[in-house]
């Protein structure tokens, strides 16, 4: 006797041995089951199983909204300029960190596939200690993993403004992030880095975490604040997607617009949410209470958090 146990099968009435698989059969098997753990163990889909690319083309910087890309020069964000999220409160500030991250997924999905740039988030420490740092699973659940994301925190203003124009004009990055600092990002810096993008030909994206009014060279104003997320149709109590209202309040060559949207981390897009809906997770569907507003990025953004930067 060898030893070796024998398994079996029931088949009908009978038991019958089940044969052992051969050493290429059991690598197979081993590599595709450990294929599967690894996807169910991610922080969540790749961009590239979403991408909106036909025949190999990329799309552009698109919304995936026609709604909203109607409101749009050419039916999406110019490629090629900088364009502003407002948080419209001071409390909306992580809504429009991660209102930033979809946009940023977004500008990744319409580039061609072998264009495998990152995008480069730059921050200023004080709103690092202000906020916390980037995290890194949040991110990536917006799409923006380790692969396509890069980022810096710099101690001096100017530092700051230094980094994003030599950014953009080096086409080294698919695109810039900055949280942008009300006192320093003026007309003449926002001119300045207008000029590196249209040059670069990359896009800039400038985060502000407080109200933001005068006058700026950006070609798109975008106020975001949090709106109720809906909650799933399984289950009442458990979180919806991430919400926001979003309100276009400047878009050269185009009209203003609001809309309220949900982002959906499994495809990467975002969704036009109906107003019956947005009644509804606002007053709870049972009519005893509202439900708590989703604050969108703070999965992205959590303070005081030791996230690491970059991942």
């Amino acid at each position: 006797m060898t030893g070796r146990s024998q398994a079996y099968q029931v088949h009908g009435n009978t038991l019958q041995p089940i044969n052992r698989l051969d050493a290429d059969a059991r690598a197979r098997l081993i590599g595709r089951l450990k294929g599967h753990i690894d996807r169910i163990a991610g922080d969540g889909p790749s961009l590239d199983a979403t991408a909106d690319v036909m025949a190999g083309a990329a799309v552009g910087w698109i919304t995936g909204l026609a709604e909203i890309d109607a409101h749009l020069p050419a039916g999406g964000l110019h490629p090629h300029s900088v364009h502003e999220v407002v948080a419209r409160s001071y409390g909306d500030a992580p809504a429009a960190l991660g209102f930033a991250a979809a946009l940023a997924a977004r500008r990744l999905i319409g580039l061609n596939p072998e264009d495998r740039r990152p995008v480069l988030w730059v921050r200023a420490l004080g709103d690092v200690s202000e906020y916390g740092r980037l995290y890194g699973h949040g991110l990536a659940r917006f799409g923006l993993t380790h692969e396509r994301l890069l980022t810096v925190s710099l101690r001096k203003p100017a530092a700051v403004l230094w980094t994003i124009e030599e950014a953009l004009r080096s086409r080294a990055v698919a695109m810039v992030v900055c949280d942008g600092n009300h006192d320093r990002f003026d007309l003449t810096a926002t001119r300045r880095a207008m000029l590196a993008a249209q040059e670069g030909e990359t896009p800039c994206l400038m985060v502000f975490t407080r109200p933001r009014d005068g006058a700026t060279a950006a070609r798109t104003r975008w106020q975001v604040a949090p709106a109720p997320s809906i909650p799933p149709p399984f289950d009442a109590t458990a979180p919806g997607n991430p919400a926001w209202r979003l309100e276009l309040t400047r878009s050269r060559g185009s009209r203003p617009g609001a809309w309220t949207v949900d982002w959906h981390h499994a495809t990467h897009r975002f969704s036009l949410v109906s107003p019956s809906a947005h009644r509804a997770a606002e007053t709870g569907a049972d009519g005893e209470g509202a439900v708590e507003p989703a604050l969108v990025g703070a999965r992205a953004v959590r303070a005081g958090h030791a996230g690491r930067e970059g991942a």
